[in-house]
């Protein structure tokens, strides 16, 4: 079983941080874990664009206010 979007993504940003499962969530914003500054956010949208052969459009980045609105635009963006 292939995992989701939601899934992937969690799993994703804590593997690139090096964190805890547990530490990422929805409500997660970039100011919650050390390190997450605008090249780590380009980082790990760019490798999320990848693993979920999906590419966002420019608009959406600007809607990006936390971990839970990055998977809502995944969502949006592989169904669309």
């Amino acid at each position: 079983m292939s995992a989701t979007i939601s899934e992937t993504v969690l799993s994703h940003i804590a593997t690139y941080f090096s964190v805890s499962a547990d530490q990422v969530t929805p409500a997660t914003v970039a100011s919650d874990i050390e390190g997450w500054d605008s090249m780590a956010n380009a980082e790990i949208i760019l490798g999320l664009e990848d693993a979920l052969a999906c590419e966002l459009d420019p608009d959406d980045l600007f809607e990006l206010e936390n971990v839970g609105r990055l998977i809502e635009v995944f969502e949006k963006r592989s169904v669309g």
